[in-house]
């Protein structure tokens, strides 16, 4: 698997005539050698591959990663030495502009001098078509993901603060298997939820206001995330009416969705919809994201992306009305384009759920 992607990879570099290609983001450490530790560097050549690590982390390196990568222990020669010395030999070594620190990136053009070439990420082009095995622990994310959800319908939420709910859902969400949470879960009452990332508050849930999830897990390195939208008590009238604004913009979108599509296209069935209505300017933000071992990957799914939509890519959909001192309505579905389609991954429910 890992030798696969890197032999990918290097296909890319080939492309592109770089000798070497060097990268400290630690999703794309993983996603090409299964290293999953605090600290580390990898270095593709045309011909091999080199994980730098120190003493610290040496036994988890030689855990996790095979034998078609060489683990090199940092420790009496510096790294930069070391590396110095592997890319002797070449004359281009791609760095990822996007990952790498000012400072890092000063201290690599010294020692390397200039043979550095600042180049646009290559592994996310590779990350955005998931194997099996990715998708596997994708759908056993969102199976956790849905149990959260389960779970929330189950409590007496009057009883509890936003704060309290976030903690009792993270803490679920690891009782079900998840190894951590693939961002801060969002849970927002009220005029609260009108703020599309709003924190949680040591504030409590009353009956008769709308209430904002949004939330995923982390399942063997790969994300899910959710949103859902519930009322506690009874929903009134403007409230079914966005609400069910925004569940046609999300089942209209998906139902769009299929390879060869581009992005922009499916976010402009939903906006359309909620435009048409007469909420445009209250949907603020594109309609989703790519999902991977990153919560958001390429491709956006936004008014301008023109990138076409991949059999395998993960995407989510997720329109949303906000409404400024009353309250905001998101539905977000996270899934798998295919040739024909879109497979969705959430089982929990869409319709209005008054509890």
């Amino acid at each position: 698997m890992y030798k696969k992607r890197i032999e990918s990879l290097q296909r890319l570099m080939e492309e592109r005539k770089l000798d070497a290609y060097f990268t400290m983001h630690p999703e794309n450490i993983y996603y090409l050698s299964g290293y999953r530790g605090d600290s580390g560097y990898l270095l593709i050549t045309l011909h091999d591959a080199y994980l730098y690590t120190y003493p610290l982390f040496r036994m988890e390196a030689e855990e996790q990663t095979t034998d078609d990568v060489k683990v090199k222990i940092i420790k009496d020669v510096s790294f930069t030495d070391m590396l110095k010395e592997d890319v002797k030999s070449m004359y281009n070594v791609g760095i990822e502009k996007n990952h790498v620190l000012l400072s890092f990136y000063s201290t690599i053009s010294c020692a390397l001098s200039d043979k550095i070439k600042p180049v646009e990420s290559l592994v996310e082009q590779l990350r955005t078509q998931k194997d099996q095995r990715e998708l596997e622990f994708m759908k056993k994310a969102q199976s956790i993901t849905d149990e959260v959800f389960k779970h929330v319908l189950g409590l007496k939420l009057t009883d509890m603060t936003e704060l309290e709910l976030a903690g009792e859902m993270e803490f679920y969400m690891k009782k079900q298997g998840a190894e951590g949470f693939s961002f801060s879960t969002i849970v927002a009452t009220g005029e609260h939820s009108a703020i599309p990332h709003a924190r949680p508050r040591n504030v409590k849930i009353k009956n008769g206001t709308n209430l904002l999830l949004d939330f995923g897990v982390y399942y063997n390195g790969y994300a899910s995330d959710m949103t859902r939208t519930i009322f506690v008590g009874k929903a009134d009238e403007e409230f079914k009416k966005v609400y069910n604004i925004v569940l046609k913009a999300q089942t209209e979108a998906e139902k769009g969705v299929k390879e060869g599509k581009k992005a922009k296209e499916i976010d402009g069935i939903a906006r359309k919809i909620i435009e048409d209505e007469g909420y445009g300017e209250y949907f603020i933000h594109s309609l989703g994201h790519g999902v991977g071992i990153d919560v958001h990957e390429f491709p956006g799914v936004s008014p301008k992306q023109e990138a076409e939509l991949l059999e395998n890519m993960v995407i989510t959909i997720e329109p949303g009305i906000y409404l400024k001192g009353k309250f905001g309505v998101r539905i977000e579905d996270m899934g798998i384009v295919k040739k024909d389609g879109f497979l969705v991954l959430p089982k929990s429910p869409k319709e209005l759920i008054e509890i």
